[in-house]
């Protein structure tokens, strides 16, 4: 994805690690609010739109921990905690949707 960027020789360790905690944050936020706008669409009915949405969360949250895993093994600093929690919580909105169908 467009969120990982090529790492510059010339970025120090810190730099390094500040740019991939912010990446780490953007894709979090991102598949909340896709978990949020799920969440609109069984409101109001559309449970299949909520599905999908769900789905396209939880891949972008399963891309992002494989490409960050990889980017990084060399920053022990860098969390997949808050992000894994994401996936998380989509997988349990995912599951009570499969209940509903």
């Amino acid at each position: 994805g467009a969120l990982i960027t090529h790492d510059s020789d010339e970025d120090t360790y810190q730099q390094k690690l500040g740019k991939y905690e912010k990446i780490l944050t953007a894709a979090e936020l991102v598949a909340r609010s896709l978990n949020n706008i799920a969440c609109v669409y069984v409101e109001v009915g559309k449970l299949e739109a909520a599905y999908v949405t769900l789905e396209e969360a939880k891949e972008l949250i399963l891309q992002m921990i494989q490409k960050m895993k990889r980017k990084c093994k060399k920053y022990p600093e860098v969390s997949l905690r808050s992000i894994k929690t994401a996936l998380t919580v989509c997988a349990m909105n995912i599951g009570y949707l499969q209940l509903r169908r």
